[in-house]
C-alpha cells in the first residue's frame, strides 16, 4: 500500500494486490499516475518481526548496543548474526536493571525491503514497524495512563501496548474472535505486570463489533482511538 504525500495533505493513495513482480507493479503505477516522489519511508508488517522487552545488567550508553546483541541470541528463531535490530531505553530501572524495548527482523527480510524499493525506482529514508507508527495519530491530550490499542487488517490483529505515549510492547496474531482476543491482552499485561487498563482502543476492520463486545470491555473502557 503507498500514500504520496505533498506537504500534510493525501494527494494519491493505492494498493497493490499479488505478489509476482510487486516491484514491476510498484513502478508502473509510479509512472502512471505521474508521481515524482522519490523518497519513501516504508513500514513493514509487525508480523514480520520480533519485539521483545529485555532486562539487561546496568550499562553506559556506549555498551549498552553490544549488550543488547549480545542477549539477543535468546530471543530470536533466527541466528543473531542473521538479525537487523534496533532498540529504544525504557525510562527507569526495575530492581536495578535497565530495560530495553527492541525489535529484530532477518537480515533477509530487511534486505528484500530495500531491494523491492530500489528496484520500483524509490529511496527508503526510514524503515520501521508499521503498527508502531500508529501511536503518531494520537493527539497529546489523550496520551495518558495506560492503553492497549487492538488494529485489525484483514486476518491479522496488531496489539500495541502504551504507558502514556510511550510503547511499552506490541503483538501480532491471527483475527479469531473477541473472546480469545481478550485472553491474549490479559496475557500480555502480565508480561508487563500491569494490573489493569486505563483504556482499550479498537481501529481497522470490524472495530464497530470490537467495540460492542462484552469480553473486550471487561477488560476497561472500549473506544476507538482519540486520533487527531
Amino acid at each position: 500500500a503507498l500514500v504520496a504525500l505533498k506537504g500534510r495533505r493525501v494527494v494519491h493513495d493505492f494498493a497493490i494486490e499479488g505478489e509476482e513482480q510487486p516491484a514491476a507493479l510498484l513502478k508502473a503505477e509510479l509512472g502512471s499516475r505521474k508521481i515524482p516522489w522519490r523518497k519513501a519511508r516504508v513500514g513493514i508488517s509487525r508480523s514480520l518481526t520480533i519485539v521483545k522487552t529485555l532486562r539487561l545488567p546496568p550499562a553506559v550508553e556506549g555498551s549498552l548496543a553490544r549488550m543488547v546483541a549480545f542477549e539477543l541470541e535468546r530471543h530470536v528463531p533466527f541466528p543473531a548474526e542473521e538479525a537487523c535490530f534496533d532498540f529504544v531505553r525504557l525510562p527507569g530501572p526495575v530492581n536495578g536493571l535497565s530495560e530495553a524495548l527492541v525489535v529484530a527482523a532477518e537480515r533477509r527480510t530487511v534486505e528484500g525491503v530495500l531491494r523491492l524499493m530500489d528496484d520500483a525506482g524509490l529511496r527508503p529514508v526510514s524503515l520501521t514497524v508499521a503498527a508502531h507508527d500508529l501511536t503518531a495519530l494520537v493527539g497529546r491530550w489523550s496520551r495518558a495512563g495506560r492503553a492497549a490499542w487492538l488494529h485489525r487488517i484483514n486476518e491479522e490483529v496488531n496489539l500495541l501496548l502504551l504507558d502514556g505515549p510511550r510503547l511499552r510492547l506490541s503483538r501480532s496474531f491471527p483475527w479469531t474472535d473477541a473472546e480469545t482476543l481478550a485472553k491474549e491482552i490479559r496475557k500480555t499485561l502480565t508480561l508487563l505486570r500491569w494490573d489493569a487498563l486505563d483504556g482499550l482502543w479498537v481501529s481497522g476492520d470490524g472495530s464497530d463489533d470490537l467495540v460492542a463486545s462484552p469480553a473486550l470491555g471487561a477488560l476497561g473502557p472500549v473506544t476507538p482511538p482519540p486520533f487527531t
